[in-house]
């Protein structure tokens, strides 16, 4: 992924609360792994490359925070109950 370079701050919210009722599965799909990481890993991993990054914050539902949140994270991650 490829984003512009700048030289303002940049904040990232990821909505990541979704239910996955139209995806067909156990898992929800944010959780499902591609290769060795999750689909919310590889969407995390993309935002870390943002010049200026100052923090990644990833809304999830009360239940998943607290699988989530466990999980080692470059420390400009930050998990909240949402969604």
């Amino acid at each position: 992924m490829t984003f512009r370079k700048t030289s303002q701050k940049v904040h990232v919210i990821i909505p990541a609360g979704g239910r996955s009722l139209r995806f067909s599965g156990d898992i929800k799909k944010q959780f499902l792994v591609l290769g060795s990481k999750t689909v919310l890993d590889h969407t995390i991993s993309a935002f870390l490359g943002v010049e200026n990054l100052v923090q990644i914050i990833v809304a999830l539902p009360e239940a998943d925070l607290k699988i989530h949140e466990k999980e080692n994270h470059d420390k400009t991650v930050r998990f909240v109950v949402g969604g």
